[in-house]
């Protein structure tokens, strides 16, 4: 079992944070901080250590992560640092300012999506290309860090924070290139540890939703059924590689750890040569359609190499 260094924290509005007394010999490597004591168990805490642990073993060389946690929010997201923020239990906003509440048995899924971007950039840095854009991220989500851990940001951070978040939009159109493999990679590290094929639907999905956020959900399903790729609604980032999915729940269904491994490394390889032909082209805008045809082309190569 590979060993991460994980801060977990507990945000409140005065982020002050304080170490948490859950250490255990399971994880000896992982640091707790929370801003209130015993705002949240050790019991979950252990709950989401577990999860980001038995996905790193799936990889060599996984990346280690700060969980920032709360016991509810309407948002999860990975800073492409270090930092993944994740609640308790999802909200989602419904009709007249209503809230609808997400089935808390399905955060850790959304965590295994979420700590899937870490292991996409992390795999990605050893490009030449990405490499710069990756060691600012870090560097801007470690001094955020420090600046919630000791609630007193010096003028010196501050001024650093700003510089690193203009060199940071200077890497924008880059970044839009890569959002659609990343969302498509983290999506199959969290089917392939939930070993579901709906599991981003089922941990998405709430009954008061639009038929538009239900159909944008539903993209992000690995089982085969009609689409038409032309719609405009697969042109959003979380649903553009619908069909790649598909062709993954179809042809690239592990039925154990290891096939898991294998699958995981030879998409990451097509999705790779892809961005690296891409960008060599500056092709930086590219339809759904043909994203789904070179890519779903690409892997069928290299499966059969």
């Amino acid at each position: 079992m590979k060993y991460l260094l994980i801060f977990l924290s507990f945000i409140t509005s005065s982020l002050a944070l304080t170490p948490a007394d859950c250490d255990s010999e399971s994880f000896a490597l992982s640091k707790a901080y929370v801003t209130k004591e015993n705002a949240i168990s050790c019991q979950k805490i252990y709950y989401f250590q577990s999860t980001v642990e038995d996905i790193s073993e799936f990889f060599q060389d996984a990346p280690g992560v700060r969980l920032f946690i709360s016991p509810k929010s309407s948002n999860a997201s990975f800073d492409y640092g270090e930092t993944i923020y994740i609640p308790l239990q999802m909200t989602f906003p419904g009709k007249y300012g209503s809230v609808n509440y997400g089935d808390p048995t399905q955060t850790e899924y959304i965590l295994a999506h979420e700590y899937g971007h870490a292991i996409f950039t992390k795999l990605l840095s050893r490009n030449s290309f990405y490499s710069e854009v990756y060691s600012i991220d870090k560097e801007f989500s470690n001094l955020e860090f420090e600046i919630k851990l000791n609630s007193k940001p010096t003028e010196q951070s501050e001024q650093r924070l700003a510089e690193l978040s203009e060199r940071k939009k200077s890497y924008n159109k880059l970044r839009k290139l890569l959002t659609d493999y990343s969302e498509l990679y983290a999506d199959i590290i969290a089917v392939y540890y939930s070993n579901n094929k709906e599991t981003m639907l089922n941990a998405l999905y709430f009954d008061d939703m639009s038929d538009q956020s239900y159909n944008l959900v539903l993209a992000r399903s690995f089982s085969e059924r009609s689409v038409d790729i032309t719609d405009r609604i697969y042109s959003e980032e979380h649903a553009s590689l619908v069909l790649a999915r598909h062709f993954v729940g179809t042809n690239l269904w592990p039925k154990s750890k290891e096939e898991k491994q294998k699958f995981l490394s030879l998409i990451f390889k097509a999705i790779e040569e892809e961005i690296l032909e891409r960008v060599d082209r500056e092709e930086y805008k590219l339809s759904a359609k043909k994203m789904n045809e070179s890519l779903i082309k690409r892997i069928n190569k290299i499966m059969f190499l």
